[in-house]
C-alpha cells in the first residue's frame, strides 16, 4: 500500500569485524547484508513523541497508584490498631 512505498530501505554498511555471529550458521556479514525497512524521518519522530507520551503517562500513574498504596496501609493500620473504630461504620452501612 501507501505506506510500504513511503519507507525506504537501508543496510547496516558497518564495516566492522566480520566474523561469526553468536548463533551457529550465521555471521556478521550475513547479518549486514540484510535490508530493512525504514519509516520516514517524520514517521520516527512521531512514534518517538508518541512513546514520550506514553512513558508520561506510566510515570504520572504509577505515582499514583504508589499513593493509593500507602493510603491503602494507613487506613488499614488505623482499623487494626483500634485508631479507627469499625463498629460506626457498620451501623451506617446497614438499611
Amino acid at each position: 500500500g501507501a505506506e510500504a512505498s513511503s519507507m525506504r530501505f537501508g543496510r547496516n554498511d558497518d564495516q566492522g569485524p566480520k566474523g561469526r555471529g553468536t548463533r551457529e550458521g550465521i555471521n556478521s556479514e550475513q547479518i549486514a547484508s540484510l535490508l530493512f525497512a525504514l519509516p520516514q524521518s517524520s514517521e520516527q519522530r512521531e512514534a518517538v513523541t508518541r512513546m514520550v507520551s506514553i512513558d508520561t503517562t506510566i510515570s504520572d500513574e504509577s505515582l499514583i497508584l504508589e499513593k493509593l498504596r500507602l493510603e491503602k496501609i494507613g487506613v488499614m493500620d488505623d482499623l487494626l490498631t483500634g485508631r479507627v473504630r469499625v463498629t460506626p461504620l457498620l451501623k451506617d452501612a446497614l438499611p
